[in-house]
């Protein structure tokens, strides 16, 4: 297993082409993306329509990931954390509630949920992610 983890402010994208790669492909599988969320800045930032906001890159993210790792959980009331959750689940996610960035590293690399392949072609060309809006100039 090989897992990065870039910074909360970073685009996906880019680190999941390098898998794609022709000299990197044949050696790596590209299974999952995970991204960290901040439980109590989530609702925020999914609020967030700027064009270059915070907003705006977590819904990148969102986009391309399998797996969320929804941190701080214990800064945020239980029916927010209920609610966050359902909403990353309807999303396609897989949900890992966790405080201060500590979670069990079995419970991230469990082979539950899609795999960003299925993810990838079950979203397909001009396929709808709830929570994620782009804008083509």
């Amino acid at each position: 297993h090989v897992i990065i983890e870039g910074t909360g402010l970073a685009p996906s994208l880019p680190v999941a082409q390098t898998f794609f790669d022709p000299r990197v492909h044949p050696y790596f599988r590209l299974a999952h993306v995970l991204t960290v969320l901040d439980a109590s800045r989530l609702a925020a930032q999914l609020a967030d329509e700027g064009a270059d906001g915070e907003g705006r890159l977590v819904r990148e993210q969102l986009a391309l990931a399998t797996t969320t790792l929804l941190n701080k959980v214990d800064l945020v009331s239980s029916a927010q954390r209920q609610s966050l959750t359902a909403s990353l689940q309807a999303m396609g996610l897989r949900v890992v509630p966790c405080r201060a960035g500590k979670v069990n590293l079995g419970d991230v690399l469990k082979a539950e949920g899609q795999t960003f392949a299925a993810r990838a072609q079950a979203a397909g060309p001009g396929a709808h992610v709830p929570g994620v809006w782009s804008v083509g100039v």
